[in-house]
């Protein structure tokens, strides 16, 4: 299977894959603060999930199309194509996203320490979200098993 076609898998497996784990930690986030007011935990967790499932898996896909590409191209320019790379990159690129849209959001500079402590839940699901989907787009693209290139001749 030729490298390009193995992009294309990671391109589409992994932001779905990732996106669960992402789902997860926020439902539990999200069903641990609700507990007192819910009865039944299956439900109040099957309820987080659902309703961060679409948001997660639309913003990995933005973000493994617009971000990730552009990382993984500079990480095979620059040599860098090891798992744990690509995954503390994906992480880093997940926290600086949430940020940047934390800051947006708020519209102002100067409260930057109120936009980050708003945005902790979501911190918390985009950090690991990141790096898995990252680690998963590694896992099948792997990158460090491409053949060099070959030399070109000067015209």
């Amino acid at each position: 299977m030729g490298s390009k076609t193995r992009l294309a898998l990671a391109l589409l497996f992994a932001p779905p894959l990732g996106a669960l784990l992402g789902c997860a930690i926020g439902a539990a986030i999200g069903t641990i603060s609700a507990m007192p007011q819910v009865l039944s935990l299956t439900q109040a967790f099957v309820n987080q999930f659902t309703h961060w499932f679409m948001w997660i898996l639309s913003v990995t896909y933005l973000s493994l199309l617009s971000v990730g590409l552009g990382f993984h191209t500079l990480a095979q320019r620059l040599g860098a194509t090891g798992f744990v790379t690509y995954i503390v990159g994906g992480a880093v690129l997940a926290a600086v996203i949430v940020i940047i849209g934390a800051l947006v959001s708020m519209g102002r500079w100067d409260v930057l320490p109120d936009a980050l402590s708003d945005s902790g839940q979501y911190l918390a699901v985009a950090i690991p979200t990141g790096g898995a989907t990252s680690g998963i787009a590694w896992l099948i693209r792997r990158p460090d098993r491409d053949a060099p290139n070959p030399p070109t001749a000067t015209p």
